[in-house]
């Protein structure tokens, strides 16, 4: 429940129209940014239980190896689609 707690509130994710931003932390924050059009492939991971909810984990994979991944997306298959209209 503390894990659960901690994941909720020390985690920012967001897409704007021109990066992707994951910001994590409570004292030193790290910050990842991928700019859109630094953006090679868009995955998305649903096990059982996400193919029936349709919640999961979405990873994004920039040019030079960056990469990000969104744990608990509740609708993850939306947000891939949602990042691919911006591209």
């Amino acid at each position: 429940m503390l894990t659960t707690y901690y994941y909720l509130n020390t985690i920012e994710r967001g897409v704007t129209s021109e990066r992707v931003i994951l910001k994590k932390g409570i004292f030193g924050v790290r910050t990842k940014e991928i700019r859109l059009d630094a953006i090679e492939a868009i995955e998305i991971n649903l096990g059982i239980i996400g193919r029936i909810t349709g919640g999961g984990k979405v990873k994004i994979l920039g040019t030079g190896g960056n990469k990000m991944v969104f744990k608990g997306i509740a609708k993850a298959s939306k947000v891939k689609k949602d990042i691919e209209t911006l591209l």
